[in-house]
């Protein structure tokens, strides 16, 4: 499957939005508490639907709720546990359900895996004497690593990952804490490096470092074949939280956490966190705290047939301004043009929790989903907001394989940035970047060049800061990419 990104086309026909967008649908109704819901994130998932607590007065399960594509609703929720100890913290990968119990008498990690349209029985994690608690799924970064089932978790003073390899789990442990520091709030991705200047393909685990009163972003590196680089620090001295890795705007992936600046909690992203490291906030318009941002890929399947990243990344995030707790549903924040009206929803339970996923494609669209906990009648109940994404209308961009452009860096850039493409066919290439309104901003043409690799310094002193598309059009074909000028 070949990978390209869509421009401009995917401004003309694939976001068009239907009239069925953004309107709020309550998911649970019954004499429970819903908490706490968890969907598997990214494309093509099974099963598709939301995973949730359900708590009664005889204890707390793990309940499933699916997704039907038609008629666009959820199916009434079934048990994945049912007893009357406390089952919770469900986390989703595909083919399995990961919760942590106490059936045993003590904090367990436990799963099902889901085959053919069937949940196996619950089998142990590690069952050990011990508590394991806060199973936590690692993210894929490209469709290929999809099927990546792995998680983390915490055992006694020792952060784990549990890594899904020949229908077995094998822990490795990750962060150790010490007389001198302990380890909180972490999270990991398998990673598809496809840029000298992007973070190494491998599994990435990033955390919050506590001593001395001073709080660091931490990371380590595990390269597939397993050898482990030593400990990472980020960011030496900041009030980080909630640290995830994310679907960004402008760049494949980010490490996104929360800080505190002028007494309220704010979003930041680092696109390198293993060697740049640098820090910018996320731009969101809100004067209040912003936090727990979720993010998920949306695909583009053409009329040919192929499947493409798309440009924009569905994303939530909560706001508390004036004191009042809301939840935003956005495309962007960086391109409102192409969005629609704001999407901010007032939520009424003041530690709500929110999940995004796409669940999936029918009749020529993909179905984003958001899920929030909010209090209805006496309860908590799930509360849902979807977006459908047409792509049935959408053209292939010529890439034949005679050329390959990569991702410019740095990224973001002030003014200037290097560009590097590589011609296997000599042919006419010429270059442009455009703005966000598809407005042409710089052209060149190279004329004829012959097979081999070129650099591009690009200059953005007489542009404003903004998101840009560059492309290079080599005879017939075009590739194209965004990058960020940042002043």
């Amino acid at each position: 499957m070949k990978k390209t990104i869509l421009f401009p086309l995917l401004i003309l026909y694939s976001f068009q939005l239907s009239a069925q967008d953004f309107q709020v649908k309550q998911i649970t109704e019954g004499d429970y508490n819903a908490r706490n819901p968890a969907m598997a994130r990214g494309p093509f998932i099974d099963p598709s639907g939301i995973f949730f607590e359900m708590h009664t007065d005889s204890g707390s399960n793990i309940a499933f709720a699916k997704y039907m594509h038609w008629p666009d609703a959820f199916e009434d929720p079934i048990l994945i546990t049912s007893d009357n100890s406390l089952n919770i913290n469900p986390a989703a990968v595909p083919e399995f359900i990961f919760f942590q119990t106490n059936k045993n008498g003590n904090w367990d990690i436990a799963y099902r895996k889901y085959v053919i349209n069937n949940w196996g029985e619950i089998e142990y994690l590690v069952n050990s004497q011990e508590d394991e608690i806060n199973p936590v799924p690692l993210l894929f970064s490209e469709p290929s690593l999809a099927f990546n089932q792995s998680i983390l978790f915490q055992k006694g003073d020792t952060i784990f990952v549990a890594l899904h390899e020949n229908n077995s789990f094998i822990t490795e442990a990750v962060f150790i804490n010490s007389a001198e520091y302990s380890y909180t709030e972490y999270s990991g991705i398998i990673f598809s490096a496809w840029n000298s200047s992007m973070p190494e393909t491998g599994y990435h685990f990033v955390a919050v470092q506590n001593g001395d009163n001073i709080k660091k972003l931490v990371s380590r590196h595990r390269t597939i074949n397993g050898q482990w680089d030593s400990l990472n620090i980020i960011i030496d001295s900041c009030d980080c939280s909630n640290p995830t890795f994310q679907i960004d705007e402008y760049w494949p992936i980010s490490l996104i956490f929360e800080d505190t600046v002028d007494g309220n909690r704010r979003l930041f992203q680092v696109m390198n966190w293993t060697s740049d490291k640098s820090v910018f906030p996320v731009e969101i318009n809100y004067s209040g705290n912003t936090y727990n941002y979720e993010s998920d890929i949306p695909y583009v399947v053409t009329k040919d047939g192929n499947s493409y990243q798309s440009y924009r990344y569905p994303h939530s995030y909560f706001v508390d301004e004036n004191n009042y707790k809301r939840i935003r549903l956005s495309f962007d924040n960086f391109w409102p043009i192409w969005g629609t009206s704001d999407t901010l929803v007032s939520v009424k339970f003041p530690l709500s929790k929110l999940s995004v996923s796409n669940l999936g494609t029918s009749f020529g669209t993909e179905t984003i989903y958001t899920v929030w906990e909010d209090s209805v009648d006496g309860k908590i109940q799930l509360f849902s907001r979807n977006v459908f994404i047409l792509y049935s209308s959408v053209e292939d961009e010529t890439n034949p394989g005679n050329f390959i452009l990569y991702q410019n860096y740095p990224n973001p850039f002030n003014p200037l940035t290097a560009i590097e493409y590589k011609i296997l066919t000599g042919s006419d290439v010429r270059f442009e970047v455009i703005n966000i309104l598809g407005e042409k901003v710089y052209k060149e043409n190279f004329g004829y060049q012959s097979a081999g690799n070129y650099h591009i310094d690009f200059d953005g002193t007489k542009l404003p800061s903004g998101i840009y598309v560059y492309l290079i059009f080599a005879g017939e074909n075009r590739l194209s990419k965004k990058m960020m000028l940042l002043k």
